[in-house]
């Protein structure tokens, strides 16, 4: 079953950083590429992807072998409004 994870990868606030780790993702895969937002244009040297992977281990392997260490891995879900009304109906909100 896949799971939906957000990637969360910084690098360093320089225009030769931002240059690299935005040609390393392109050389590593397009596919993560078009589904990655950066914040560079903005002073906010942070790409994020959402991607769907079966795990954890999974979602990191599809960031570049430089960025995997440093990088958030969290694995993330959308809830409806039926799930959500079951949650407060629990906890009586």
């Amino acid at each position: 079953m896949a799971y939906s994870y957000i990637l969360v990868a910084s690098h360093d606030s320089n225009s030769k950083e931002c240059a690299r780790a935005l040609a390393e993702v392109a050389a590593y895969s397009l596919h993560l590429l078009s589904r990655a937002h950066f914040g560079c244009d903005v002073d906010v040297h942070v790409g994020w992807a959402i991607i769907e992977a079966d795990n954890d281990t999974q979602a990191r392997l599809s960031l570049p072998p430089s960025m995997r260490e440093k990088a958030q891995v969290v694995r993330v879900k959308r809830y409806s409004p039926d799930e959500i009304a079951h949650i407060r109906s629990f906890h009586k909100i």
